[in-house]
């Protein structure tokens, strides 16, 4: 898992490049927008498995959107692995530990649930913000 965590952190902070990199397009599919990532692989690994597999997307906006489901999949998905760690924790700063990193997973899943809301008006910036604070927190 933690490998997976990795390589999704990879993906994540590949996004941070998109804001001034990709522009839209008639062409290309998934692999053709990782491909203008500077982490390719894990982009196509992750937009490639789980619950669905997308399709091309036209504009950048959409591969955001995509990036941003993709993020919250994991989230869910860690969230739920590491809520059997509690039982596990020995003493109690390891308990405070776990309670924290329950948290900030709590916090990242509120957050793209926002960004994800089409109600709200996210700027592309909040994405790339919540898309780092995701990023951030796996860490």
């Amino acid at each position: 898992m933690a490998i997976k965590l990795g390589l999704f952190a990879i993906f994540m902070l590949s996004l941070s490049f998109f804001s001034s990199t990709l522009s839209a397009s008639d062409s290309g599919d998934v692999n053709w927008w990782c491909d203008k990532t500077p982490y390719p692989a894990p982009c196509k690994y992750f937009m490639s498995h789980g619950g669905h597999k997308y399709n091309a997307p036209k504009q950048k906006s959409e591969f955001r959107k995509m990036a941003m489901e993709v993020a919250m999949e994991r989230a869910l998905t860690a969230q739920s692995h590491n809520k059997w760690l509690g039982s596990k924790c020995r003493n109690e700063r390891e308990k405070a530990a776990w309670a924290d990193c329950l948290k900030q997973y709590q916090d990242t899943i509120q957050q793209l649930n926002q960004t994800l809301d089409p109600a709200t008006k996210c700027t592309d910036f909040d994405q790339q913000t919540w898309l780092s604070t995701a990023l951030i927190f796996r860490k």
